[in-house]
Parts: structure tokens; C-alpha cells; sequence
């Protein structure tokens, strides 16, 4: 079949490939979240996926990018039935962690003002992304009646932490 194990890889590096697939205006947004929640699928706890691309989250198309594409491929593979599980007798679920790396508009707005020159399509470049997939307690003290409402309300309330570093 080929298909790899789920939790079985450590690193996965993904260069351009999403750059390339969201270009189709049929089926390009959908087939990169596919992409995006099959890493995450096989991506081992403690594991990175790296994603290189031109989409800058250090930018509001970037940002678009960030939130419609790699957000919306993580959460979907959160719903997935074994997203939570029990690791040395204690229930923990998947957390994710993001660090973006690049320039940011503002700092190359300064360079290129200090050169005389500024392009009308000044573009801060590209961006990489390290999304680290982590294992997050789970908390097993609330009672039974209040247990589903509980769960609900984290799952509503859970965010993906983002960092930013510029160069």
C-alpha cells in the first residue's frame, strides 16, 4: 500500500511542495491541507515537521496562508479517534508549537529605505515554519457529568502557540 505508520517519522522537511500545490484553483487549498494533516498523522511525538515556503506569515497573506492551510491541517488531524492516549498510564493529547523564521515587512522596509530603493513588489521572502508536534496532559479529575463539557470547552479553547523570529 505505502502508506507510512502513523507516528512514525521524526522529521519530515517539506520544501515547495505546498508552494506548488495551492497554485491549482480547483483542488490546491484542499489537497495542501490533506498534505499538511498527513504529515502530522505520521510525525512522531517530539517530532518536527519544517516547512519551507514562500507564503511569509511575517505578512497578512502569509498570516491567511498559516491560519487556512497549516492550522486547518493540524486541527483536522486533532479529530482524529486516537488523538488522545495514554502514555505510561496517563492520558495526554496532541499539542502543537510553531516557530516562524524570516524577515518581517517592517525590517526590509528599513534596509531598502537606507539603499534609496524600494520595489513596488517588495517582499520580506520566504519563511520557515517548525511546527513541533507535542503530547499535553490530559486532565482525568473532573467527574463524568462534567467530563464532555469539559473536553468541549478545551477543545473550543485551544490555540496553537506561534513565535516569531526575524532576521
Amino acid at each position: 500500500r505505502g502508506q507510512l505508520e502513523s507516528e512514525s517519522v521524526s522529521l519530515i522537511i517539506e520544501k515547495g511542495c505546498l508552494d506548488g500545490m495551492i497554485s491549482d484553483p480547483g483542488e490546491g487549498v484542499e489537497n495542501c491541507r490533506k498534505t499538511v494533516q498527513e504529515c502530522a498523522r505520521v510525525l512522531t511525538f517530539g517530532g518536527c515537521l519544517v516547512i519551507i515556503s514562500h507564503s511569509n506569515a511575517h505578512t497578512e497573506d502569509g498570516m491567511q496562508w498559516l491560519h487556512n492551510i497549516v492550522f486547518e491541517g493540524l486541527q483536522r488531524y486533532k479529530e482524529q479517534p486516537n488523538d488522545e492516549q495514554s502514555v505510561k498510564g496517563k492520558k495526554e493529547s496532541v499539542c502543537w508549537e510553531i516557530e516562524v523564521h524570516g524577515n518581517d515587512e517592517e525590517s526590509m522596509l528599513q534596509e531598502e529605505e537606507q539603499s534609496g530603493e524600494i520595489p513596488e513588489d517588495a517582499s520580506p521572502g520566504p519563511a520557515v515554519y517548525v511546527i513541533h508536534k507535542r503530547l499535553r496532559p490530559v486532565d482525568d479529575t473532573v467527574n463524568d457529568s462534567r467530563k464532555d463539557a469539559k473536553k468541549e470547552e478545551l477543545e473550543q479553547s485551544q490555540t496553537i502557540p506561534v513565535r516569531f523570529f526575524s532576521y
